[in-house]
């Protein structure tokens, strides 16, 4: 190696150390630490009633609006959505029907931002949901609108 006895034998010794430490870690980590057994049946309940709870929580359902899109050529383009607001909890539902105009404020306020190009393709659809999820979230001061539904989504 160097040609140096007492240098190889010193660096074949720490090789040694290393390569015995180094296993001795794989060791320890493969068959010492052991992970703690989870609880099938507790979370088997967990699961069914996050489903459950989240089934029951219903949709609210608003009437339908009329939106102007934003174009820059002379023909007039609208959208017309009937939205169904899914809120976080049950108990959101009356502070939702109470926001009623801000909810239409809101819808105006992204809607006639948006191009009629864009707000006719997927993409556009989900950009569309998701502003308007985040503005009605945002004029409320608390994340109560979980999801928005649209039952009704014509763009002429």
């Amino acid at each position: 190696m160097t040609g140096n006895k007492k240098l190889d034998m010193i660096l074949l010794l720490l090789n040694g150390i290393l390569t015995l430490g180094s296993a001795g870690a794989v060791f320890y980590s493969h068959k010492v630490i052991t992970k703690s057994p989870t609880d099938q049946q507790a979370e088997k309940d967990k699961l069914i009633s996050g489903a459950l709870s989240s089934l029951e929580n219903s949709p609210l359902k608003l009437p339908k609006k009329v939106v102007n899109l934003f174009t820059d050529r002379n023909r007039l383009r609208y959208l017309e959505v009937e939205l169904n607001l899914e809120p976080f909890f049950e108990n959101h539902k009356p502070i939702l029907l109470d926001a009623e105009h801000i909810i239409s404020d809101s819808l105006i306020q992204v809607g006639s931002n948006m191009s009629y190009s864009e707000i006719n393709s997927i993409t556009g659809k989900i950009l569309f949901e998701s502003r308007l999820r985040k503005l009605i979230n945002q004029k409320l001061n608390s994340k109560i609108l979980k999801k928005i539904y649209f039952s009704k989504f014509i763009v002429q």
